[in-house]
């Protein structure tokens, strides 16, 4: 902090308040997991396929990974693939979706 009329640097004082630390936000596997989710929202009302999915997941892990190393990258990607719900029969790729979200905020 520079001192108002000398224009030298004066030490904090003591009862300045701290700075908020930032927030945490959501873990790289719930990134995925989110994106993937907003992906297959985009036509909630088809039925899913086990194509949608993986293709879902991949661009997902393309858009939330790309600036990552490539050995963490593959690590989330082994961990959203731990995480991913089974699809069930006739399932739709909203309902999917819904899951996926749930999915996300327990890891």
């Amino acid at each position: 902090m520079l001192h108002r009329i000398r224009g030298r640097a004066t030490a904090p004082t003591p009862s300045a308040p701290l700075p908020a630390s930032p927030a945490e936000g959501p873990s790289y596997t719930a990134q995925v997991l989110l994106v993937t989710a907003r992906i297959l929202d985009m036509d909630p009302a088809t039925e899913l396929y086990p194509v949608t999915i993986t293709f879902s997941v991949d661009t997902a892990c393309d858009s939330v990974l790309c600036t990552l190393p490539p050995i963490v990258a593959e690590a989330v990607r082994a961990s959203v693939a731990d995480v991913l719900p089974e699809a069930r029969t006739g399932e739709t790729r909203g309902e999917y979706a819904i899951r996926l979200r749930k999915n996300a905020e327990s890891v």
